[in-house]
């Protein structure tokens, strides 16, 4: 079962082509490592 905050976070990456290697993923998402607050 997946909530609303594990869909809505990966509804940018279905839309830009991920898991494929494209432009827009690059421009739009740069890095390599998400940080998060401690408080999650």
């Amino acid at each position: 079962v997946l909530d609303t905050w594990f869909s809505s976070a990966l509804w940018p990456f279905s839309t830009l082509g991920w898991p494929q290697p494209t432009p827009e993923v690059e421009r739009y998402y740069p890095t390599s490592v998400l940080v998060t607050g401690f408080d999650i």
